[in-house]
């Protein structure tokens, strides 16, 4: 399938040297790779966001966590 826009990209990097063309070609991958795991990500975190925030055990550590975080900073900051 393409679209105007590939279309486009083509086009402008036609008018380029080759190895121009290699080094937009090496960004691109990178970039859709990133893409893709933000893609990836966002779609499990969707999966799992409902028993993240419902889950006592998870609500239980998430308080212990930054109870433990906010005391280690303040007790820290007033000893200093």
């Amino acid at each position: 399938m393409s679209s105007a826009a590939i279309t486009t990209v083509i086009k402008m990097m036609e008018s380029l040297p080759n190895e121009v063309q290699d080094r937009i070609a090496e960004h691109l991958r990178e970039y859709i790779n990133d893409l893709q795991d933000e893609i990836r990500w966002n779609e499990s975190f969707q999966r799992t966001q409902p028993k993240v925030f419902t889950d006592p055990t998870i609500i239980w550590l998430k308080f212990c966590f930054l109870f433990n975080y906010l005391y280690v900073n303040l007790f820290g900051f007033f000893q200093a």
